[in-house]
């Protein structure tokens, strides 16, 4: 055995004596080539007993898609932005009513439809059932009024005065309908004509005296006399409150409007010409 063993070399993982050092039998082997030789694989250092090789550590997925992912937000929100600029333009140059269909008319106001509309045919079924019911006639003329139909008001409010001649109330909404609807000289009659079947209707005094100063020009020194009549009637009321603040502003002194002398007769203005 030890012949064989000269012969061949120390078996695998012995070791030999060369210059009073231990090497190993597999190390001497592989320097006793020279460096870089083809024919002879280098050999790799043996791993130390115990231990294992780690794995390179891998960085994880949503990091390594991260960047990638931001940048397809990116271009979908600036493909979204070109889009929108896209749209805002056109729209820019389309013209209002073909945008909104308002049809042929001219003034797209006029395809809209009146909320008042169905209100009023109800009312007016009931008065044109009921053609002697003064509250139904009157009240389908103060909505007409109202509503800027005043032309088609006035019949109603002529029907409903016929209806109670004596009644200040019917003439009264009549003046008012008729003064807001700018006919003053229509309004001061029906006025003139509710003060002479009421001298101390408030209402009456108060806003002919408000038909007087928008007169053109104005008819203040009537105007005056009718709100200091207004505030005597009841000087707690609001419209007394309202005829104060109005003297106040066209007469500024107290003592101008505080005790008239010498008034015009109650529900017969100055220069109306039946002889006040």
């Amino acid at each position: 055995m030890d012949s064989i063993a000269k012969a061949f070399g120390p078996a695998k993982g012995q070791s030999v004596a060369n210059g009073g050092k231990l090497t190993n039998v597999e190390s001497a082997l592989s320097i006793s080539h020279a460096p870089g030789d083809p024919d002879v694989p280098r050999s790799r250092p043996a791993p130390r007993p115990g231990t294992r090789k780690r794995p390179t550590p891998r960085r994880p997925a949503t990091e390594r898609m991260g960047g990638s992912r931001v940048m397809k937000i990116g271009f979908v929100a600036f493909a979204m932005l070109i889009v929108c600029s896209l749209l805002g333009s056109a729209l820019l140059y389309i013209p209002f009513d073909e945008l909104f269909d308002f049809g042929d008319g001219d003034d797209p106001s006029t395809n809209i439809p009146d909320p008042n509309e169905d209100i009023i045919a109800e009312i007016r079924e009931t008065a044109e059932a009921n053609p002697d019911d003064v509250n139904a006639v009157l009240l389908l003329a103060d909505v007409l009024s109202n509503t800027g139909n005043l032309d088609e008001a006035i019949p109603y409010y002529e029907q409903a005065i016929a209806l109670a001649p004596e009644d200040t109330s019917v003439r009264y909404s009549f003046a008012r309908a008729l003064a807001d609807g700018d006919r003053p000289a229509d309004a001061e009659l029906q006025f003139q004509r509710v003060l002479e079947m009421n001298p101390d209707h408030q209402g009456g005094l108060y806003y002919l005296a408000e038909l007087y100063m928008e007169w053109d020009p104005p008819r203040q020194a009537e105007a005056e006399t009718l709100y200091q009549q207004a505030i005597e009637v009841d000087p707690d009321s609001f419209l007394a409150s309202q005829a104060t603040d109005r003297l106040t502003t066209i007469a500024p002194s107290p003592a101008a409007w505080a005790s008239p002398q010498a008034s015009p007769s109650v529900g017969t203005p100055v220069g109306d010409g039946t002889g006040g």
